[in-house]
């Protein structure tokens, strides 16, 4: 075989590599790119309200010392949220006929199939920064039971995280042309001197105390604290510091200057993700790559008149007129150790890699892992890798949080939860989300409705939610408005779980 029909052979093999993945790698592109830097709050509607249970120690710890019911227990629980600066869906038709099937036979292919077009898909040229995540929660079996003014709880509970920071717009414009057969690979060079990618998810064993320090007629007390087992399932933390990027098209990627660090642990992120609600949350100890201990602590008070003092009076104690609560919640990191891997790439020494090689057109065909582990001995082959036996220390997303509740009469309430992240120093942060909520609610023991109105995303991005509870069974989302009308998509966010109370 000569060189001309071999290069043609593997071309073919590449372009016919992207035509067959296009679907699954335009996902995966736009899941990545769909969402902004932090992990995001969610759970609005819930977590405000009388019947959340054991859930309020995800708020504050020491509203379980308030809890109206003596024992609580949550089954499981799942949410989910993405939003973005830069994409947003613009079909023309809502996301509610979407999940109904109600679209019109005009937006359906002769399957009967959505007919996606990727002019739906549109980008805000405006940004010069793109940054996006991918954020889900898992909570799973937690149970907390009263003893007189005291109160004990112990949860579990996984949260994961996937973050792309400061990526350019011409980066991110190759990235589509490479996974579009129909556009051209016209960039030659895009600057990506300051990109930051991370994807972090880690499991809590929490153990929990509260205790009701005054519990008079016209003043209640309580306050609670939380120590966490942090076991991490995974780490990958990416940061460009000045190596530049210049491509051939689809042929090859020539990386130097500057210096790329990059950890990762040797665990599979994705599949963490995607596990199901009730096996997503239980300790998965055959998965543990880090270990760390987390913390949270807490203080509320009710306000009322002629309040009943009874410990044993359960759900009829809801007779306060204000409720107050300030707490920070968890502070601690988690450390990956002896699975972790570490290196850096010294841009000074440049590499320059072929995308029609077999060898990658192999990887690629593999996987991300794959082509991670190719990219890798590439550039130790080339002599520009560096391995160290640093350890990767991630910092836990730190909040405080400020708690009102309202009651206006009977079943009525308004709910405020203010929550601000703290950053602490440290080379790998994952941020929580900032954010600001009213919650008008009417709450019932067999029903309960509430419509969170948001300043969420570090206050960057507005919304009106929706929340349902039907006994121990609840939904919600933090952005219901455009789910019913056809408008532009940036985000989205959804909430479900079941918890019971008993008295």
């Amino acid at each position: 075989m000569n060189n001309n029909t071999e290069k043609a052979l593997i071309i073919s093999a590449f372009f016919y590599f992207r035509k067959m993945t296009k679907l699954k790698l335009s996902l995966f592109a736009f899941s990545t790119l769909f969402v902004q830097n932090v992990f995001s709050q969610m759970f609005f509607g819930l977590q405000g309200s009388n019947f959340s249970g054991v859930n309020s120690i995800y708020t504050n710890p020491a509203l379980a010392g308030l809890m109206p019911s003596r024992r609580s227990a949550n089954i499981s629980a799942v949410g989910f949220d993405m939003n973005n600066n830069y994409l947003s869906l613009e079909a023309p038709f809502s996301l509610w006929s979407l999940a109904t099937g109600s679209v019109g036979d005009e937006y359906r292919d002769a399957n009967g199939d959505i007919a996606w077009d990727k002019n739906w898909l549109n980008s805000d040229n405006s940004v010069n920064e793109i940054s996006g995540a991918m954020n889900l929660e898992y909570r799973g079996p937690s149970y907390a039971n009263t003893y007189g003014r005291l109160v004990w709880a112990t949860a579990t509970r996984t949260r994961s995280n996937f973050t792309i920071n400061k990526m350019s717009p011409e980066m991110a414009s190759w990235v589509t042309k490479l996974l579009d057969t129909t556009a051209p690979l016209d960039i030659a060079e895009f600057a990506a001197n300051k990109l930051d990618i991370s994807a972090n998810s880690y499991q809590e064993i929490s153990a929990v105390l509260s205790y009701r320090v005054v519990n008079t007629k016209a003043y209640r007390l309580s306050i609670g604290g939380a120590l966490k087992g942090i076991l991490g399932l995974g780490s990958f933390n990416l940061k460009n510091t000045g190596v530049n990027f210049s491509v051939d098209g689809a042929n090859s990627i020539r990386l130097e200057s500057g210096t790329m660090n990059m950890s990762y642990t040797d665990n599979n992120l994705l599949n963490q993700i995607f596990k199901g609600a009730i096996s997503g949350s239980l300790p998965n100890f055959g998965s543990i790559r880090g270990f760390g201990l987390g913390f949270d602590a807490g203080i509320a008070m009710e306000f009322g008149h002629n309040m009943s003092t009874d410990l044993q009076n359960g759900v009829n104690a809801k007779d306060y007129n204000l409720k107050v609560g300030l707490a920070i919640l968890d502070i601690g990191d988690v450390t990956y150790n002896n699975s972790n891997k570490n290196y850096a790439i010294d841009g000074t020494i440049p590499v320059e890699m072929s995308l029609l090689e077999p060898e990658f057109i192999t990887a690629a065909s593999q996987g991300s892992d794959a082509v991670l582990q190719y990219t890798i001995e590439y550039a130790r082959n080339s002599g520009a890798l560096k391995e160290s036996t640093e350890k990767t220390t991630v910092s836990l997303p730190s909040s405080v949080q400020l708690q009102a509740d309202y009651k206006v009469f009977k079943n009525l309430y308004v709910g405020m939860l203010w929550q601000q992240r703290v950053q602490f120093q440290g080379e790998n942060n994952w941020l929580e989300n900032s954010s600001l909520v009213i919650v008008p609610r009417f709450e019932h023991k067999w029903f309960e409705l509430s419509l969170p109105i948001s300043s969420f995303h570090n206050y960057n991005d507005f919304g009106l939610g929706g929340f349902l509870r039907i006994h121990s069974l609840y939904f919600g989302t933090d952005n219901i408005l455009s789910a019913f009308r056809v408008s532009k998509y940036s985000g989205m966010n959804f909430y479900m779980g079941f918890t019971t109370n008993i008295n």
